[in-house]
């Protein structure tokens, strides 16, 4: 049973642990890797009875802690929502009552999700995904996240692409005049097991088995050329919205503006900045370069990581350079772009292939299950798609035995003040 209901548009950081987003950029959002960390949050309570929705485990930020602007980063994750109206709604996307519902539990923390396990008294179990504030763009965010699931499993369906996603049962990209109050998405729970649990125990021929699968998923969803760069919506979903959209050659399915984060992070989702579709390689290259220049221009401070790259009395280019820079990029931009156009062709990739978004077949690793998170998945030009998986990325040597993190002495206390700032300072460096 699937309910669709209407929609209207409403309006990382120096960490204790370090994470991938991609081979050349690192992930460093949040203190440990919520969807990399052994130890799992299970806040789970009974449906039955008289029950507590308001634990704020729910709407809180639970995967770890922030060294610097800690309020302003635990703020852009927490998103208060009627956690019984999000059971009502699973329920009855199954066909169940809310008192078929005997579980919720909360899965590990991403950083631009809550997700929740609900499961039934008949076993069947769906995943409940509530966007957090910087998660992106109100409305466009999560209708397109449905609308790219869908337009999946539309290929698979037709055996045109064989990328297995999950299934949306519910949905709505309104957060204000539903009873959940919240934006959200209700799917199907992935079959299998993460790709993590298996991977560091495969052999290199198994290891090889399933990268070819990946490689043979990509390039089924390679095949698939589109007009326009930006990202997947329903028709439906844009009329009345958007007047710059443009149709796919797919029933039901348009491109409209583009859910790519570096169009939309750092403060950048809130200037009026081009964000498509566009018809070219060239047009798009260059509405990146204007969103810096208006970034730029607008922000008193350069929007840029802070913490390790970005610290106090770190060399900081003036505005001017920055807009030198820009000017001289824009005059040459149309003769970066391959001149192989068919590298230019816009494409549908999935950006975040790491571990945690795939599941494989416990008993046959080599058999991918399920892949996940689609979330700000865009199209765009092949050459900028056209990515080395996460899953593939080379984490360095393994710890040699016998090492271990340094410490500050056990005599540190009987040190003088002079010593013990020696001692801190050794330990720095």
């Amino acid at each position: 049973m699937r309910l669709s209901i209407s929609q209207a548009f409403s309006p990382t950081q120096c960490v204790f642990a370090l994470r991938r987003k991609s081979r050349s950029l690192i992930r460093s959002s949040v203190l440990s890797s919520a969807l990399h960390q052994t130890r799992t949050l299970t806040m789970s309570l009974s449906c039955l009875g008289d029950v507590r929705w308001d634990d704020d485990s729910f709407y809180h930020y639970t995967g770890g802690r922030w060294l610097f602007n800690e309020a302003e980063q635990l703020a852009d994750r927490c998103v208060k929502f009627n956690m019984a109206e999000l059971v009502r709604v699973a329920t009855k996307s199954l066909g169940c009552s809310p008192s078929s519902c005997v579980s919720v539990e909360k899965l590990p923390e991403g950083n631009y999700n809550k997700a929740f396990l609900i499961k039934m008294c008949d076993g069947r179990q769906v995943v409940a995904k509530v966007p957090n504030p910087n998660a992106g763009l109100p409305f466009y965010t999560t209708a397109s996240e449905v609308a790219t699931m869908d337009f999946l499993n539309f290929l698979r369906v037709r055996n045109i692409a064989g990328i297995p996603s999950p299934k949306v049962y519910a949905w709505n990209a309104r957060a204000t005049g539903n009873p959940v109050g919240a934006e959200y998405i209700v799917m199907d729970k992935a079959d299998g097991v993460l790709l993590s649990s298996k991977w560091p125990t495969l052999s290199m021929k198994e290891k090889h088995q399933l990268t070819q699968v990946i490689i043979d998923f990509e390039r089924s969803l390679l095949s698939h050329h589109f007009e326009n760069i930006g990202s997947l919506y329903y028709e439906t979903d844009l009329a009345g919205l958007q007047d710059k959209f443009s149709t796919t050659g797919y029933s039901g399915f348009a491109i409209g503006p583009t859910t790519n984060r570096q169009f939309l992070e750092d403060g950048r989702r809130n200037f009026d900045s081009d964000k498509g579709p566009w018809s070219t390689a060239s047009e798009y290259v260059l509405a990146s370069a204007r969103r810096e220049r208006e970034c730029i221009q607008r922000s008193a401070k350069f929007p840029r990581p802070e913490g390790i790259f970005g610290g106090p009395r770190s060399y900081e280019p003036t505005a001017d350079a920055k807009l030198a820079v820009l000017d001289n990029f824009e005059k040459v931009a149309p003769y970066l772009l391959p001149k192989d156009t068919s590298v230019n062709i816009p494409v549908l990739w999935h950006s975040d292939l790491h571990h945690d978004n795939i599941f494989v077949d416990s008993a046959d690793p080599s058999k991918v299950l399920s892949i996940i998170d689609w979330q700000s998945v865009y199209i765009a030009p092949l050459f900028q798609q056209a990515t080395t998986p996460a899953f593939l990325d080379f984490d360095g040597p393994k710890q040699t035995e016998g090492l271990s993190v340094p410490s500050l002495p056990n005599n540190f206390g009987e040190l003088s003040l002079v010593e013990k700032e020696r001692a801190k300072t050794l330990l720095a460096h």
